[in-house]
């Protein structure tokens, strides 16, 4: 199930939009609210362990669905895990996303769950 993550451990962006985070063992979730807590960006990543993908919507860009590219660094110098690089897909399944969210999303606002649940719906290739 999707919990959020305590508020005061997020870094908060200057673009005056509040960010928060929610977690589980396959999704994260991460919001940006406008100062009337509307959503205007999301990254909904997914799969989290074994092939990672990311959903993303922002009122200014509309959609994109990305595999997770992990970018390591040199194991050397003891520098891991650096960036991770989205790659367009085009593999995209609708509907085992739509109801692995509904499942995991009882514990968050329904107000933010309709609204992610929502646009998940209302992408189309």
């Amino acid at each position: 199930m999707l919990k959020e993550i305590n508020n005061s451990s997020i870094k908060q962006s200057d673009a005056g939009y509040k960010k928060r985070w929610f977690q589980s063992f396959y999704f994260d979730l991460i919001i940006w609210l406008d100062y009337q807590r509307n959503i205007v960006n999301f990254e909904l990543c997914y799969n989290l362990y074994i092939r990672e993908k990311v959903f993303m919507w922002s009122k200014q860009n509309g959609y994109r669905i990305a595999k997770v590219q992990d970018e390591m660094g040199d194991m050397n110098s003891h520098k891991y895990k650096m960036t991770s690089v989205y790659i367009n897909d085009d593999n995209f399944n609708q509907t085992e996303l739509l109801k692995r969210f509904k499942a995991e999303s009882n514990n968050i606002s329904p107000t933010i769950a309709n609204q992610i649940l929502d646009k998940i719906n209302s992408y189309s290739t």
